[in-house]
């Protein structure tokens, strides 16, 4: 109870033992006595009451003495119901002669002068008071609220070992079968002391209901024992308390088994992402080995072919990356205790699937070039040997008239007028694109190519300028006088299709002289072509017959005058020249 200033009392019935405890046991149930109330309440002070009226003063001293002594808390006063023997009311002044004490002491003379100083209703029976209060039961009560705090500091103890153990595990375990066993033991450490506090709060509340009296018909029994209710707050406070440790250590399990999980999660993420980054360099390695580009289309062709057979066989390599970050990004999502790591594999994946596809198109680019050049080589290749077989295939009697000559060059002229399926774009920069493919070889056979393009135009000029001088110098006829024209006239007659022929030029020619390559120049530059105009005699045998061996004779008018005269040398550049006239 309370005195009337509201400091707590501690009372001291009569106890003839009292003299037969120890010090040390005296401070302990002192202090253990002062934890039972609040700070404030320690704050206030004590007021000590000390039934002695069976007694001698001898102990009535014993008992202040220990308590200016041993009290670890204020006592404020001290009420002392003095003995009433009949010898000891002699020995009072003895005494009071040695009070010298650190709090109040009054001495009461009997029961109802402790009415004074503290009311009824906080006193117990013995002091005739009518606080029910069975000393008995508080301490049952207490002992059974000891035991219950000593299991919740070990259930706290063991939780702050299983926290430790939580915290040191190691997360970064490779192997699954380890983090499985791992996961397995801290799990059962858990379900071990989750059950331990279940099991205690289970007896807390039992203990409670004891307490409260919740079985006794008398519901107004809890009410009129307040160092009951005492009791029942503090052990209330303790299974409130040990409830919430529960909830908030299992939300630690949680996190703690969640992580755990997570790392046996990340542990196949990473092998998933080891087999798939293995897969991607090995195509990487074969891609970067298919460097050849062909020796024809039908080779290329055929190689750019390969190369998407082998990118279609990729693609099971390229499903296990998109679904292997699919995964990542949803682990990511869902707060992965390894997020970073894991964006930073994805990425890594992604970078690599970019540079695949990357140089899977430089492939297939380079192999429609080197397509596309051989389509060139082959159209020039065409039209070389088309150029060739006309000029070879003009019969010789073209070069003794001029008539002739006139048709041998208007065949020529359409020939070079035509680009004969030649694409004159990619000719163009054929030589250029066979550079970019860094093909030494391909580069050799274009720029042979182009040179036997100069070659055969060359010849064809040359075959051109000869059958033109033909057909401008034809025999003068004899005619009959004419008046002088009034307009100065040509003294060099040319026929239409000399002039026909001003109105466009071959396009390979252009092509020729657009070409500034030193392996380009013309073959000829360094020698005269021939051509050779060959005209019968009266008498003369046909150069077009054949002898009896079955061959043609060779011209004996070579060595004529006639025939010199009919000889024409002309080197390329004039040629050129007269082409461009």
């Amino acid at each position: 109870g309370l005195d009337k200033t509201g400091s707590p009392l501690i009372i001291f019935p009569p106890c003839n033992e009292f003299g037969d405890i120890n010090d040390t046991d005296i401070e302990k149930i002192f202090h253990y006595l002062v934890q039972r109330f609040g700070s404030e309440e320690r704050k206030k002070g004590f007021t000590a009451i000390i039934d002695r009226r069976s007694e001698k003063w001898a102990a009535v001293k014993l008992v202040l003495n220990r308590l200016n002594i041993l009290f670890t808390a204020t006592i404020q006063n001290a009420y002392v119901i003095k003995p009433q023997g009949f010898f000891q009311k002699y020995s009072e002044s003895n005494f009071k002669a040695s009070l010298e004490y650190s709090f109040e002491v009054v001495i009461l003379n009997d029961v109802g002068s402790l009415y004074n100083y503290v009311d009824k209703t906080e006193l117990t029976p013995c002091l005739g008071g009518t606080l029910n209060y069975d000393h008995q039961d508080w301490v049952q009560h207490r002992t059974a609220i000891d035991r219950f705090s000593e299991t919740c500091r070990s259930i706290a103890s063991r939780l702050v070992t299983l926290k430790q153990i939580f915290d040191k595990t190691d997360l970064s375990i490779s192997d699954n079968q380890e983090t499985e066993h791992v996961l397995d033991v801290h799990g059962q450490m858990w379900f071990d002391v989750r059950d331990d506090i279940n099991n205690a709060q289970m007896i807390g509340n039992t203990q409670l209901k004891c307490m409260k009296g919740a079985d006794s018909t008398d519901q107004d029994t809890f009410s009129l024992l307040p160092i009951s209710q005492t009791s029942v707050q503090d052990l209330q406070a303790l299974v409130d308390i040990i409830s919430r440790v529960r909830d908030k250590f299992e939300q630690v399990w949680e996190r703690h088994q969640s992580c755990v999980l997570q790392s046996l999660q990340f542990t196949f993420f990473e092998r998933e992402f080891v087999d798939v980054k293995n897969l991607f360099m090995v195509a990487h390695t074969k891609l970067s080995n298919m460097k050849e580009l062909g020796d024809s289309v039908s080779s290329a062709a055929k190689l750019k072919k390969d190369t998407e057979t082998f990118k279609e066989e990729t693609k099971d390599a390229v499903e296990n990356l998109t679904e292997l970050c699919e995964r990542g990004e949803e682990m990511i999502k869902n707060d992965h205790c390894h997020s970073h790591s894991i964006e930073a594999k994805c990425s890594e994946l992604q970078d690599i699937h970019n540079d695949l596809n990357k140089k899977f198109d430089e492939r297939k680019h380079n192999l429609d070039k080197s397509i596309e050049v051989h389509e060139s080589l082959q159209q020039v290749t065409k039209w070389c040997n088309a150029g060739v077989d006309i000029l070879a295939s003009q019969p010789l009697d073209r070069f003794q008239s001029a008539e002739g000559a006139e048709k041998a060059l208007k065949e020529i002229d359409e020939f070079l007028k035509k680009p004969q399926g030649v694409n004159l774009g990619k000719l163009n920069r054929m030589e250029k694109t066979a550079k970019e493919l860094g093909d030494e070889g391909l580069l050799e056979q274009v720029r042979m190519t182009l040179a036997r393009i100069s070659e055969v135009t060359d010849m064809m000029s040359n075959r051109e300028a000869s059958f033109k001088k033909m057909v401008t110098k034809r025999p003068v006829q004899q005619v009959a006088p004419v008046a002088p024209p009034t307009t100065q006239t040509s003294p060099q007659l040319k026929s239409p299709l000399a002039s026909k022929r001003k109105e466009g030029t071959s396009p390979l020619l252009n092509l020729k002289k657009d070409n500034k390559s030193p392996k380009l120049a013309s073959p000829t530059a360094q020698r005269r072509p021939i051509s050779i105009i060959i005209t019968p005699e009266p008498g003369s045998p046909n150069p077009s017959a054949r002898t009896p061996t079955g061959d043609r004779p060779r011209s004996g008018s070579l060595n004529s005058p006639r025939a010199s005269n009919n000889m024409d040398v002309e080197d390329d550049a004039a040629a050129l020249k007269k082409r461009a006239q």
